[in-house]
């Protein structure tokens, strides 16, 4: 499905995106949105304060999706098919494929090597937010300077967790 906006100054934005057919659950496939248009024109690289955070994120490391062990075979196989790549990792309790995204946008840009995740939950908290929520986006990984340090912290949505380069 096509989408796009005008900005202020004329400029017309334009993106795709993808998402499951009305036979599937809402929330348990993800959907895509590929950018038509230059991604300068929504996110400015310049000045270079609009590219950089307090937190030194530079990107994202890996989204994580939580699933039910009874759908994570059909999952797995669902976005292989939707991502047009194999996985790099896949076994009965976690699949992970590489996404493609841009290498180098710009010098202070900071974009690698995405991953998507999907695992069975391996932890009580896991388990827990599997139940009360349903399947979906669980862990959310920055890339953050390497003077940042690692760590994660618990949401009430799920969690969050430094990578440093």
């Amino acid at each position: 499905m096509k989408g796009g906006r005008e900005r202020p100054d004329g400029k017309v934005l334009e993106w795709v995106i993808s998402g499951p057919g009305p036979e599937l659950e809402r929330g348990t496939v993800p959907f895509f949105c590929g950018d038509v248009t230059p991604r300068y024109w929504r996110v400015p690289f310049d000045p270079p304060s609009n590219t950089q955070h307090p937190s030194t994120a530079l990107g994202i490391a890996h989204v994580r999706v939580l699933v039910d062990e009874k759908d994570i075979a059909t999952l797995s196989n669902q976005l292989t098919s939707i991502i047009n790549s194999q996985p790099i990792t896949a076994t009965e309790t976690e699949t992970a494929w590489v996404l493609n995204t841009p290498s180098t946008l710009s010098s202070t840009s900071g974009y690698k090597s995405l991953q998507l995740i999907v695992s069975t939950p391996k932890q009580d908290d896991e388990h827990k937010a599997l139940k009360e929520r349903g399947p979906g986006v669980y862990e959310v990984a920055l890339r953050v300077d390497k003077d940042h340090g690692s760590g994660s912290v618990s949401t009430p949505y799920g969690k969050i967790v430094w990578h440093p380069e």
